[in-house]
């Protein structure tokens, strides 16, 4: 098995929320995403654990899965 990670940078900050989340998807949407075994995405907001990643007023957003 692999890990899918894909890294956003937005040039806005991000509402209060966890820091960091797993949220389970419906087998509609997984089936969208190439290789998922098992139908949850992981998702960190890394500006909060780091600020020093991003300037004041932006989010580094840290999505993983685990595919094939």
């Amino acid at each position: 098995p692999g890990y899918f990670t894909l890294f956003l940078g937005l040039s806005r900050p991000f509402p209060d929320g966890d820091p960091c989340t797993t949220h389970l998807i419906d087998e509609t949407l997984a089936a969208e995403l190439t290789g998922i075994r098992h139908p949850s995405i992981n998702v960190q907001f890394r500006s909060r654990h780091y600020p020093e990643l991003s300037p004041d007023g932006t989010t580094v957003v840290y999505a993983t899965y685990f595919c094939d």
